[in-house]
């Protein structure tokens, strides 16, 4: 669909956001700093899905922006509709796999009320899929994710444990990870209830402290490495079926990350 795709370029107009500094690559697959779409625009990497789920969307969601934009009867449609067309089709996907306390909590649920306007830092979903960049550093039987936005850091244990009983809940959840083939794998439980977690840049639902997650991240090797995550979150409280987040990011090895604070957040005094 190559006229619809060229109107890409044109909407893809958010300023790239400062993240210079240098820091030595690690050897290791999953070993450095990873960048979304938002800071890395111009890189050929991205296609306009990328652009459209750059704070991540479901996996169908991402398929179903791949088949209007591949289909000949969209060529001469705006990129803005279609993709207007995909975040409606996410809010009602999401609505169609909601608990009746979930709905109750989309209904609730706008950007006024989002908890980053009120210095809350993200919780772990809104962390494992936020747009700013983040580093994996391995130490022994640990992996450290460090994420630039709110400057949080995750622990996940690779040393085979078992969830401890009773499991402490924190915002962030206790991850244990393990290694399938080429796969990281991350288990996600003991988090903290959220209100608000962002499903695309419209829909926003939240979860109960019965979510768990699964983190399933691979790696595209090339001259520039891809970092592909599937999310798949299951919560009896506000889903009746598993909802798969989907999302790339872009390996950048020359990026430090920046220190964040409440300061720099739009909207927050």
């Amino acid at each position: 669909m190559t006229t619809t795709k060229a109107l890409a370029l044109a909407l893809l107009t958010l300023p790239t956001l400062p993240c210079a500094a240098f820091a030595q690559a690690t050897p290791s697959a999953f070993e450095t700093v990873w960048s979304g779409w938002l800071t890395t625009q111009e890189h050929p990497a991205w296609v306009v899905e990328d652009y459209s789920c750059f704070v991540g969307c479901p996996k169908v969601a991402y398929e179903h922006l791949t088949a209007l934009l591949d289909d000949p009867a969209n060529d001469e449609r705006p990129l803005n509709v279609l993709v207007g067309e995909t975040r409606a089709f996410i809010t009602e996907y999401l609505r169609t796999r909601s608990t009746p306390a979930g709905l109750a909590l989309m209904d609730g649920n706008s950007e006024a009320n989002d908890t980053n306007l009120e210095c809350h830092p993200y919780d772990f979903v809104r962390s494992a899929t936020n747009p700013l960049p983040f580093q994996i550093v391995r130490n022994g039987d640990t992996l450290t994710i460090s994420y630039e936005e709110w400057n949080r850091t995750r622990i996940v244990y690779l040393d085979g444990r078992a969830f401890p009983e009773p499991l402490e809940a924190s915002s962030l959840g206790y991850s244990i990870g393990r290694f399938e083939g080429d796969a990281l794998v991350i288990e996600t439980r003991g988090v903290i209830a959220s209100t608000y977690a962002p499903i695309t840049i419209n829909a926003a639902g939240g979860y109960s402290d019965q979510l768990s997650g699964v983190e399933r991240y691979t790696v595209t090797p090339g001259d520039t490495p891809v970092l592909t995550l599937e999310l798949t979150l299951e919560d009896p409280g506000t889903l009746t079926a598993p909802y798969v987040y989907y999302k790339r990011w872009i390996a950048t090895p020359d990026i430090e990350l920046l220190t964040d604070s409440c300061a720099d957040k739009p909207g927050v005094f």
